[in-house]
């Protein structure tokens, strides 16, 4: 913060009389958050993941109800095995997505939850900056023991349209940094929303390893199939 706040007193004098440019937000959607990223229970997405080496394949992603009003789940599995690569729990807010926790698979056996909700997503989407942070808390699955007591940040970038996403979609970039005793996590993520559909395909990568890549395949919005799953049934699981 130092650095920036010198760097704002040097611009001040050297360019003092200049007439610095007024950069305005740019509102890129103007609909509802069911309308940007459908989240009904009982929703299914199936994607194609790649860059995580044995674990690569389709994945489905599955949104459910959890008994408390305004939350819901989203479990991500391999389409071939009903055993949980990662459940993120969500609350919405009515113009506002936030992360309330995130559990890991069993085979890892962390989760972690946040004191002040993490923002996912929220309408409408206008270009710029934000910023969160909030009191994090690791803990295992399988006995519910804390492990550590940490902080989270996060920076929220909506960029201009380019020409790649000049078609209709909208980029989001998320950088997230989880400080626990002893270590820390820096999650790194673009991802592209299509209105109607949600996320359409996705970059990260963690602590600065190789990417990980997702892109939808189909979909199962409010009963309703979107795109072609080929070998995929009805419920995202593989025919036999």
């Amino acid at each position: 913060m130092k650095a920036w706040r010198w760097a704002t007193v040097a611009v001040s004098l050297f360019c003092a009389g200049c007439a610095v440019p007024h950069v305005t937000e740019q509102t890129l959607f103007r609909g509802t958050l069911e309308e940007l990223a459908p989240h009904r229970p009982g929703d299914r997405f199936v994607y194609r993941v790649t860059g995580t080496g044995d674990r690569d394949g389709i994945y489905v992603e599955e949104l459910s109800a959890t008994g408390k009003a305004n939350e819901f789940d989203v479990t991500l599995h391999l389409a071939q095995n009903d055993s949980p690569t990662l459940i993120t729990r969500l609350r919405n807010h009515g113009d506002s997505m936030a992360i309330v926790s995130e559990e890991l698979s069993t085979e890892r056996d962390l989760g972690f939850a946040y004191e002040s909700s993490i923002p996912y997503l929220s309408v409408p989407v206008r270009t710029g900056v934000q910023e969160a942070s909030s009191a994090a808390t690791l803990w295992r699955l399988s006995d519910g023991r804390g492990i550590a007591d940490g902080h989270v940040k996060q920076t929220t970038t909506v960029p201009r349209p380019t020409k790649e996403t000049a078609g209709g979609e909208i980029e989001i970039r998320r950088e997230r940094n989880l400080e626990f005793p002893g270590f820390s996590i820096h999650l790194r993520e673009t991802s592209w929303l299509r209105p109607g559909l949600g996320e359409v395909r996705s970059e990260s990568s963690t602590n600065g390893g190789p990417p990980i890549y997702q892109e939808l395949l189909c979909a199962w919005i409010d009963g309703k199939q979107i795109g072609d799953c080929g070998t995929l049934g009805a419920k995202g699981e593989e025919k036999k």
